[in-house]
C-alpha cells in the first residue's frame, strides 16, 4: 500500500506545472487618483492598471502592465515608477514614456544612479519594462511595488498597480516575494 501511495504522489506531482517565478495581480478598474485635486477619477483610462505581472527570471525582472488604454494621445508623458526590494537592498526607478522618446533611471538606496540594461515596449493596452537581474545583484528573491501615472501639463493621474484603493495611488505597496524561475 505504501508503494502505491508513493507512486501516486510521484505521478500527481509530475503533472503540476513548474513555478514560473512570477506574481500576477488583477487590479481594480476605476481606482485612479487625479491631482492636484486629489480626487478619484474613475473615467480616466490612460493610467488605469487592470493587471500587473512581475516576472523574476534567470536573467531579468520584468513588469508587464495592462492598462484600460495605453494611448499617449493628449498626454505629455506616462511614467512607470517602481521600487524593488531584495534580501540585501532596495532600489527605486522609473520609465518615462514621452510620445516620441523614452527615459529610464534606476537608483540604489543611497541615491546612486545605476547603469543597467533595460528594454521596454507597448503592445496594444499592455506596456512592459524589462531590467537585467544583475542590476539588483542577482537576488534570490524580489518584492516590487509599481505605480503608473500620466500627465497632460495641467493635471496628473496615478494608479498603484497593487492597491485597489485610489487613495493609495502613491503608496509603496509590495508584492509577495518572487523567487527566480528555475
Amino acid at each position: 500500500m505504501a508503494s502505491l501511495a508513493c507512486g501516486l504522489t510521484v505521478a500527481v506531482g509530475s503533472q503540476i506545472p513548474a513555478h514560473a517565478g512570477s506574481y500576477t495581480h488583477v487590479d481594480a478598474r476605476h481606482d485612479v487618483a487625479k491631482s492636484p485635486q486629489d480626487v478619484r477619477s474613475p473615467a480616466y483610462r490612460k493610467a488605469d492598471v487592470t493587471r500587473l505581472q512581475i516576472t523574476h527570471g534567470a536573467k531579468a525582472v520584468k513588469f508587464t502592465i495592462r492598462l484600460r488604454s495605453a494611448s499617449l494621445q493628449n498626454v505629455k508623458f506616462r511614467s512607470v515608477g517602481f521600487t524593488v526590494k531584495t534580501p540585501k537592498h532596495t532600489f527605486t526607478g522609473g520609465w518615462i514614456a514621452h510620445p516620441r522618446a523614452d527615459q529610464y533611471m534606476l537608483f540604489d538606496e543611497t541615491g546612486r544612479e545605476i547603469t543597467c540594461g533595460e528594454s521596454n515596449g507597448r503592445n496594444g493596452r499592455t506596456i512592459w519594462l524589462r531590467l537585467d537581474r544583475a542590476c539588483f545583484g542577482t537576488p534570490r528573491w524580489v518584492r516590487a511595488s509599481v505605480q503608473v501615472g500620466t500627465n497632460n501639463g495641467s493635471s496628473a493621474w496615478e494608479d498603484n498597480a497593487l492597491s485597489n484603493d485610489w487613495r493609495r495611488a502613491s503608496d509603496v505597496v509590495f508584492s509577495p516575494r518572487i523567487r527566480p524561475a528555475t
